[in-house]
């Protein structure tokens, strides 16, 4: 069940943020590299409404797991939309690094 809800979560998350966000932002942004750095922001603020808060206390830890965030999965998502000008290349790596992830939290 956890490791379906990871890929679910995934699944999710790129749809709105790659398949419907990114593709305005490229829309508005057609020559710009402003689309790859505001998808990235946004992702990461939308992590600081659930995630971060609930397993972090201290402001510092949480600035720290939101760039981690921000700068290690949302940057390389967003990059991979733009190189590959599709939702499938970020969607799969998302679902893997979710299911690595849970994986991980589970057996190790």
């Amino acid at each position: 069940v956890a490791i379906v809800l990871g890929a679910t979560l995934a699944i999710a998350e790129e749809a709105f943020f790659r398949g419907f966000l990114g593709r305005v932002l490229a829309t508005t942004f057609p020559r710009s590299r402003a689309a790859i750095g505001i998808a990235a922001l946004l992702y990461g603020a939308y992590y600081s409404t659930y995630f971060v808060i609930w397993e972090h206390d201290k402001p510092v830890e949480i600035a720290l797991a939101l760039t981690m965030i921000t700068v290690g999965a949302a940057l390389p998502y967003a990059i991979l939309q733009d190189l590959t000008k599709g939702f499938l290349a970020p969607l799969l790596c998302h679902v893997f690094v979710n299911v690595a992830g849970v994986v991980s939290q589970l057996y190790f």
